[in-house]
């Protein structure tokens, strides 16, 4: 049961593939031959096909709706006069699904391909961000699994005057200090963790006594005595996080390394974090993946969906459209507000403090 609830998300993406390769067939062959000889499936069979709809605004406008209706002509505008065959849910799907398809594989080679290459990346200028503030990222997604982004400056602080800044950059552009990376010589900044249990525990040991002390959401408002030990669990917190990175718990130890090939694919890893922790580096920024900015295929997905059981209760392109843009706002307000409250918590930090 635990096996299907975590893998529930990619048996959607196979049925959602499914679905449209068979509109697609549909489409394709229904419409391209001059002879009717292949015929619709009949209404009774279509009713078991899961409605899709995408690009609304598109198909009113442009006039690809035309291709869902039952008959075989292609063309893209009718006469009103003329006859007009009633809608084929599953050509409508693939012809809407189609269209919503083309457009994000658009954007997704314009954003990969120019915009994050020429203009920003705004991933990317995160970490360059933390670096620049001397700030080093630990984050566990997963009891025992996380990202760890290695901000520590080459300079060795960061509260310095613009002047000094640029002459650092410019340093850092002309090789005459050391680079970023974690491993000498190097300029991997970006890790996937498998921790060991014993580090962990080690962690969530001082993190309960953080939040056993008022919390960061009443640090300032807590009493001067309170604040004090929270402020030494804070460092406390720190040293050992900036010592584990260091290699100073031989106990508790870690070693850097490259996923395989196969564990790339399968998104997984085969070695066990026993006696020490593992690094794997990480060159693709996979530490989005916890971000609301790197589930964009997901979202892409689901608001596909979400079109889909819309206008299959209405019938209403427009209609569907509108409540699919609801939601998307409705979801962005949730994710503000509650990831604000959750960043709070899990950081340490308090929620005043975030911008």
């Amino acid at each position: 049961m635990k096996f299907l609830v975590y893998y529930a998300g990619d048996l959607a993406n196979v049925f959602f593939i499914i679905t449209v390769g068979t509109g697609l067939y549909w489409l394709i062959f229904f419409k391209a031959q001059k002879s009717v000889s292949v015929l619709l499936p009949m209404r009774a069979q279509e009713e078991r096909f899961v409605t899709y709809v995408g690009c609304a605004f598109a198909l009113k406008v442009v006039g690809f709706k035309n291709l869902a209706l039952m008959d075989s002509s292609s063309s893209l505008s009718r006469n009103p006069p003329s006859y007009i065959a009633p809608y084929s849910r599953i050509l409508r799907y693939a012809v809407s699904t189609a269209l919503w398809l083309v457009i994000g594989i658009i954007q997704i080679v314009f954003f990969a391909v120019f915009y994050e290459r020429f203009i920003e990346d705004k991933i990317r200028q995160f970490v360059d961000l933390c670096c620049m503030s001397n700030i080093s990222v630990f984050l566990l997604s997963h009891k025992c699994f996380g990202y760890y982004i290695h901000g520590r400056s080459v300079h060795g602080h960061a509260d310095t005057n613009m002047e000094e800044m640029n002459m650092n950059l410019k340093r850092e552009a002309e090789n005459l200090c050391s680079q970023r990376g974690l491993v000498p010589n190097t300029e991997g900044q970006t890790f996937q963790i498998a921790v060991s249990s014993q580090m962990r525990q080690h962690y969530d040991r001082i993190h309960e006594t953080l939040i056993r002390k008022n919390g960061p959401a009443r640090l300032l408002s807590s009493s001067a005595s309170t604040f004090e030990q929270s402020i030494k669990a804070y460092h406390t917190m720190n040293k050992f996080l900036a010592s584990f990175i260091d290699h100073v718990h031989k106990e508790m130890d870690y070693f850097i390394k490259d996923k395989l090939l196969l564990e790339r694919i399968l998104g997984v890893e085969f070695m066990e974090p026993m006696e020490k922790s593992i690094f794997y580096n990480d060159e693709g920024y996979s530490f989005s993946s916890v971000l609301y900015y790197g589930n964009e295929a997901t979202l892409l997905i689901y608001d596909l969906l979400f079109f889909c059981v819309v206008d299959l209760a209405c019938q209403n392109f427009i209609l569907a459209a509108f409540l699919t843009y609801l939601q998307q706002e409705i979801f962005r307000f949730i994710r503000n507000t509650v990831g604000q409250k959750n960043l709070a918590s899990k950081t340490l930090v308090d929620q005043r403090f975030l911008i």
